[in-house]
């Protein structure tokens, strides 16, 4: 799939990939060699990387941008690797954890996980886009020990149940610019409270949040997961104030990108690593 289109795209180099990408006079080229009229040409590749003591090695399908970037370098290195050093701190020698990985986009932190600290565990994906869906769906087909422990669910996640109308780009779920929509459709929006309950899933150990914005009503839609769970909750916080004093109500503490304790006097982070109080009884 597309494995040549990815070879040469890993040889453009950096500066004349951001120049060919800023060129009107390009733009033609640039969609014929990585875009379709629906969405976006796909390539699977082999993802073989490191983090920390984990090791993962799956095959991986996306973009042919996001491909490419998954092969060489990773995705979200810098989430990973704080990830795990929480995990490993606060859920030791532990590959059977339970992941929720909302606005999934191409699913590559859910299949890095699944390949670790999920391996005897399940990782739950939720992604609305339903192009993203479907090809996250070819990643858990391309990797046979995903069959029984990754899992993605073509839904919006919210404060409520109900049906959510979609202005979805080829990479986005509800893009705002309108002239970047390719379709717009329906569909389904949970809960992740009523999800557990509904799926028995007794613990999460780590929760990722990151979507278009709507992270606090995602957040307001986990009250029994936040207050009765020791889940590790990631957060991209899309400058939103209320999202660090939603946690801190619920007796978490907030780290930023370094792991240090988030002060108010800072700049706030894209994410934030949230730790409930009762899970991280040495912090003072």
């Amino acid at each position: 799939m597309n494995r040549l289109l990815v070879k040469i795209y890993s040889l453009v180099p950096e500066n004349l990939k951001q120049k060919i990408g800023q060129s009107q006079a390009l733009k033609d080229l640039r969609k014929m060699l990585l875009y379709t009229p629906k969405g976006f040409k796909i390539a699977k590749v082999l993802v073989n990387h490191r983090y920390g003591e984990h090791h993962v090695n799956f095959n991986f399908v996306a973009s042919i941008k996001i491909a490419s970037k998954a092969k060489e370098l990773g995705v979200e290195n810098t989430l990973l690797r704080n990830s795990f050093e929480l995990i490993n701190k606060f859920k030791t020698n532990r590959n059977d954890l339970t992941v929720l990985d909302v606005g999934s986009n191409f699913g590559y932190l859910g299949a890095v996980w699944a390949d670790s600290v999920a391996a005897n565990g399940k990782v739950l994906a939720f992604e609305p886009n339903r192009n993203l869906f479907q090809t996250i769906e070819k990643t858990i087909e391309a990797n046979t020990k995903f069959s029984q422990n990754f899992e993605v669910y073509n839904l919006a996640v919210g404060s409520k149940k109900g049906v959510v109308h979609l202005n979805a780009s080829a990479f986005s779920s509800n893009t705002e610019d309108m002239s970047a929509a390719i379709e717009a459709y329906d569909v389904d929006m949970v809960k992740l409270d009523d999800f557990v309950k509904h799926h028995d899933i007794a613990q999460v150990d780590l929760l990722k949040i990151d979507v278009d914005g709507i992270e606090l009503d995602i957040l307001k839609g986990a009250e029994h997961i936040l207050k009765e769970n020791t889940a590790i909750i990631i957060v991209e916080t899309n400058n939103d104030q209320r999202i660090v004093n939603h946690f801190r109500a619920l007796d978490y503490f907030i780290y930023n990108m370094k792991l240090d304790l988030y002060q108010d006097s800072q700049t706030l982070p894209l994410n934030i690593f949230c730790v409930p109080k009762k899970l991280d009884k040495n912090v003072v």
